[in-house]
Order: C-alpha cells, then structure tokens, then sequence
C-alpha cells in the first residue's frame, strides 16, 4: 500500500488479519486487483482512495497458495539452518 492512497480509518490490522497466510507476492497481487477495481470505478482517477471494500472484493478473487506442508517444511528448513546471507563477493 506503499504510495496509495487510503481512506480515512483504513484498517490495516484488519486487512493483515485476513491475509495471514498470504506470501508477499500474493499480498502484492491482492494489492494490484484492489487498484484495477479502484480504475473501474474512477476510470478518470479524480479520486483514487482505497477501502477496505476494494481490499475484500480483491481478496474474493486472489487466494493463498503457500500450504500447511509448506510451511512445515520452511520451518524445519529455518530451525536446521536458520537465517543466512549469501554473497558472491570474492567468487570470479
């Protein structure tokens, strides 16, 4: 929602809470079908506010896909290796 505008009282924990399974990715997609619903409706973009409306509307239509076996497995991989930063600095 970086640079978009929202309506006033736009609840963000709300919306956090209804895409908590959602990847970054599908929180981006979700995002983008909120805006091109927002250009529907405003095809002259003279006001071009997001609601939690635009937000629910997106979400009937853009679903999780990352599954609990997933999320098993990212979560065994984190505990075995936990986080690290690679860099190539130095390979030629």
């Amino acid at each position: 929602m970086k640079n978009r505008a929202v309506c006033d009282g736009f609840d963000y924990k709300y919306l956090a809470s209804k895409t908590e399974s959602y990847t970054g990715a599908e929180i981006v997609n979700v995002c983008n079908e909120a805006a091109f619903q927002l250009i529907t409706e405003d095809m002259e973009c003279k006001s071009p506010v997001f609601t939690l409306q635009h937000m629910n509307n997106a979400l009937k239509s853009i679903f999780p896909r990352t599954t609990n076996e997933m999320l098993n497995f990212y979560q065994k991989f984190h505990a075995k290796y936990g986080s690290r930063s690679f860099s190539n600095k130095g390979d030629n």
